[in-house]
């Protein structure tokens, strides 16, 4: 279980997030909803380690992640980012296996890294472009594919559908959602989209900084 206790954050002297106590479960897939400014990216950003707490802690199974941990807590878990953070002048095939390879996985990294590209819509011609070739839809794809191709127990999605049409959000909604059921992951989402919002299991709205 992944638990936020007593989160507060500023930037500079505005602070943008007060007193956040919420708890994620494997299993389940979770919709942090609120509008631009309201604090939902920078909640995902020290759930996920991104950024170190100030007050508060983050807690995974019992033991607080502190501030020398963060390292080893990131390369556990998966984050599809809102600006896919590829390495552009890799194929998406080539951004998948290097994924797979520092965080360890074991199998054959080529048709592990087929097997999810192919699962989020890319084909074989497009799987082998570089990323830059691409269009900002399909890169959302690999950025998807990279995160939870790697088997990390918590994946965390800022907009993961945000570029994406209806049916292809559908589909990816759909993949997020399977893999919280079926691999007893734990999903966690920011996101404005409506159907991402309806498949969750849990949805959390925040607003001003604080849980509404």
């Amino acid at each position: 279980m992944l638990i936020a206790k007593n989160l507060s954050y500023k930037y500079q002297a505005t602070e943008v997030l007060s007193n956040i106590n919420l708890s994620f479960e494997s299993g389940k897939m979770y919709a942090i909803i609120g509008k631009s400014g309201s604090g939902k990216t920078t909640l995902l950003s020290l759930l996920s380690g991104i950024n170190a707490t100030q007050q508060g802690t983050v807690i995974l199974d019992d033991k607080t992640i502190k501030g020398g941990q963060l390292r080893a807590y990131r390369r556990n878990n998966s984050i599809v980012f809102q600006a896919y953070n590829l390495i552009n002048y890799l194929t998406p095939l080539q951004n998948v296996k290097l994924a797979l390879e520092i965080t360890g996985n074991k199998g054959n990294h080529t048709q592990i890294a087929k097997d999810y590209l192919q699962k989020v819509g890319l084909n074989d011609v497009q799987m082998k472009r570089k990323c830059t070739e691409l269009s900002g839809g399909q890169q959302q794809r690999v950025a998807i594919a990279r995160a939870i191709a790697c088997q990390s127990k918590i994946v965390f999605a800022d907009e993961p559908t945000g570029n994406l049409d209806s049916a292809t959000g559908e589909a990816i909604i759909q993949l997020l959602k399977n893999l919280a059921k079926e691999e007893n992951k734990c999903v966690i989402c920011v996101t404005h989209d409506a159907q991402l919002e309806n498949y969750a299991d849990e949805v959390i709205h925040i607003s001003d900084g604080k849980i509404t």
